[in-house]
């Protein structure tokens, strides 16, 4: 698998608040024997930014392997600096960062006949550039000074992968890491004896290394020498060690696994960040997927974090017939006026309960009606701000659209510490002991996540009488407790009674919650956990007027497969992707009675080359194996109109989605959101089924979803057609087995079922 990244493809730099910035290599396709070297950089300034890059701007388009990239001292800003492998050896690439539009200029080959990937920095003594490069098995250094590149020594003979080289506090010693086989070796270079200049051996850090480490020195530990960072792949997991500095002579300490259990990691980039010193980490995981993960240096109990994902390519050959629209909109559910259609939108919400446009709208069954919860909210007169709102139905036909009847104000938590903001929404919901229950998001950008925590509460209104509501009366709902800051702050949740429990092994007997959730904001894999509601204690809890500790909501989550049969862990961190990669964020799965199966449907993750797309995965159990992705809505060719006819002009018949680009303007926008918004094109996401709903014919049948547009800020119902002879594809085995559990952890149990 060729690498991507390395140890130097990462910096943070001096642009807006610090933008991140890194070079990641893009291998040939087809029979061009070159790939791309292509720079991409993260807006840092809030914590629901993506990675962009320029696609007519690439640094090389004759890269052979990936490169290495600092921001060094010429030019004001500093000039990024750039080495890349090239077929006559190390290419030295500069931009000019005073003219941020321009293109990046080809100085010179730093290191002819070089074989390899190779680590840069700038040394602060003399303004030097240093660079370690491979030359077959050895490692040798060349550097810069005015007059130009000259060839250094040979490192190691013994060399089977990049280094990653830092410049360290001791006396400015250069230091490198590099794999010798399945070592992780330290080397270092004494810059006070400027007579000799020796390259000193520094120790194994690790015998298991499988792929190109990040090293970096950070700001952890005590003394005038921080602690050194290393970040190496070691199988499927990508393991952290750490040395502290106040003595030399001190080995190299484990520090834990950045990720892991969620395929093959290729290879790592390390940096620390000027973020309360996060030490920030990209790493390529399951061939060319690239993920971005941070850790909080002021508590180090904290585990990693996934932040905004690179790239992500799920390689699992998905059925995508792009030849024909998948999904159709029926009608615009929500809002005074539907633009596409040119009437009235299907509610006329804002004359009837004060809501000009809002999004979301996951649904669940309670008391014979379908209850909808719906995001951020923008009401009439912004009497109630951006606070959510909730909704029911008691039509089952949902062929023509759904009439849903409003609650008149917003559902507030009763708790302080809870915020209801932006991104603080309802995830989902169920009903229990003839209560209902909603999981919802709460402390947005907390530790630079989207989403901060998901909490758990029960709706106080036991009438739940929406006719008669009015707007200075909030729909109450008490405070439970916290479930999750780390795999489940956005979730799917189904009850399950005594067959299912028994049919699956779950961990119960009566009454159970199944849970799928996923971490990163639209950035994660999805996980699956259990929450037992017949144990005396949680039923106890959640009918209890206090709220409880997360520790006594005893969930359990799926750790693999042992021997065929799931195994479930108490420990959050524990719980293992159900498949991968994945770069998911509003999830949405249900039984589906008519498909007699599991189905999970979600949107696509960012640069997969699927594209903009709703996708869904059938099982025929909680945990997989998932089918194959089956595409249910090319939103970017038929909700935003980029469909044409045999003339080239696009089909205006199922073009709901604003596009900025056209002109003239599609009508198709609207204001809602105010500057954040203005003119700017639309997208989708939160594809949220309607399993009741489900139409089945003999030849197939018709799925239901709503779907919500950024602009206009609404939802839409949409109708997804599929044949029998699609369904039985989607029988088809899945890309990657379900995990099967071969180690033991007291951690672990394995569920006998059964009521």
């Amino acid at each position: 698998m060729s690498h991507v990244v390395t140890g130097g493809a990462l910096i943070q730099s001096t642009f807006e608040s610090g933008n991140f910035e890194t070079v990641v290599f893009l291998p040939p396709a087809g029979v061009d024997p070159y790939g791309t070297l292509m720079h991409y950089w993260l807006d840092t300034s809030r914590p629901d930014r993506a990675w962009q890059h320029v696609s007519d701007r690439p640094v090389s388009t004759q890269a052979t392997g990936p490169g290495s990239i600092i921001q060094g001292n010429l030019g004001s800003p500093g000039n990024f600096e750039v080495l890349v492998p090239e077929r006559d050896g190390l290419a030295h690439y500069w931009h000019d960062n005073s003219n941020p539009s321009s293109g990046w200029t080809r100085s010179a080959t730093a290191a002819p006949g070089s074989t390899g990937p190779g680590s840069l920095v700038q040394n602060r003594e003399n303004s030097n550039l240093e660079v370690v490069v491979l030359h077959g098995l050895e490692l040798r250094h060349h550097w810069r000074d005015a007059s130009g590149w000259h060839p250094g020594g040979v490192i190691t003979s013994l060399a089977t992968g990049p280094a990653a080289l830092i410049q360290s506090t001791y006396w400015g010693n250069l230091e490198l890491v590099v794999l010798e086989g399945q070592n992780l070796v330290h080397y270092w270079r004494d810059e006070s004896e400027t007579a000799v200049m020796e390259w000193r051996f520094g120790g194994i850090i690790t015998s298991a290394a499988t792929g190109p480490a990040g090293f970096v020195q950070g700001s952890y530990g005590g003394g005038p020498n921080p602690n050194f960072e290393v970040v190496v792949p070691e199988g499927d997991a990508l393991a952290h060690y750490w040395r502290d500095n106040t003595d030399g002579n001190l080995p190299w300490y484990p520090g834990g696994v950045v990720t892991h259990r969620a395929g093959p990691v290729n290879a790592a980039t390390l940096t620390q960040s000027s973020f309360d010193a996060n030490l920030e980490v990209l790493t390529q995981e399951n061939g060319h997927s690239v993920y971005h993960y941070y850790r909080y240096r002021d508590d180090s109990r904290l585990p990693w974090f996934r932040g905004p994902c690179l790239q992500v390519n799920e390689r699992d050959r998905p059925q995508a017939d792009r030849g024909r629209p998948l999904s159709s909109k029926i009608v615009q559910l929500t809002g005074q006026w539907d633009a596409q259609q040119n009437t009235h939108a299907y509610n006329r919400t804002e004359e009837s309960f004060g809501i000009r446009g809002t999004d979301l709208g996951a649904s669940f069954r309670h008391r014979d009606r379908t209850y909808f919860l719906f995001g951020d909210t923008h009401w009439t007169h912004n009497q109630h701000g951006t606070m959510d709102s909730i909704a029911y139905t008691t039509n089952m036909d949902a062929s023509q659209g759904l009439p849903l009847q409003f609650h008149l104000s917003y559902p507030q938590i009763v708790n302080a510490s809870v915020t209801q903001d932006v991104y603080d929404v309802p995830l989902d919901g169920f009903s229990f002991a003839d209560q209902m229950f909603v999981f919802f998001s709460t402390d947005h950008f907390r530790h630079r996540k989207v989403m901060g925590r998901s909490v758990l509460c029960r709706c106080l209104d036991n009438v739940l009488d929406f006719e008669a509501s009015r707007s200075n009366r909030p729909l109450q709902f008490q405070y439970l407790t916290s479930v999750s800051e780390l795999k489940f702050i956005n979730v799917s949740v189904e009850y399950v009674g005594a067959e299912a429990i028994g049919a699956y092994h779950l961990p119960g007997r009566s009454d159970g919650l199944l849970i799928w959730g996923t971490g990163s904001y639209r950035n994660d894999n999805i996980y699956l956990a259990f929450l037992p509601l017949d144990d005396g204690r949680t039923s106890g809890n959640l009918l209890d007027s206090n709220p409880f500790p997360s520790s006594q909501l005893a969930i359990l989550y799926f750790a693999g497969l042992r021997a065929g049969v799931p195994a479930w862990s108490a420990w959050e961190e524990d719980a293992v992707p159900l498949f991968y990669p994945a770069a998911i964020g509003e999830l949405s799965v249900r039984w589906n009675a008519a498909l007699n199966r599991w189905v999970c449907m979600y949107m696509s993750g960012p640069w997969d080359p699927i594209g903009l797309a709703v996708v869904l995965r059938v099982s025929p159990t909680p945990w997989g194996p998932w089918s194959r992705r089956r595409l249910v809505l090319d939103w970017l060719m038929d909700g935003l109109g980029h469909r044409t006819d045999a003339s080239q002009r696009r089909i205006k018949d199922g073009w709901f989605i604003h596009d900025g680009d056209t002109n003239p303007p599609d009508g198709l926008g609207d204001d809602i959101i105010g500057d954040r918004q203005g003119n700017k094109g639309g997208a989708a996401y939160a594809p949220y089924q309607l399993p009741h709903h489900t139409d089945r014919t003999t030849s197939g049948a018709t799925l239901y979803y709503l779907l919500s547009t950024w602009n206009p800020y609404q939802v839409m119902q949409m109708r997804h057609e599929i044949t029998c002879t699609e369904l039985h594809l989607l029988e088809t085995p899945p890309f990657g087995p379900v995990h099967e559990r071969t180690e033991t952890s007291q951690h672990w149990m394995v569920a006998g079922g059964g009521p």
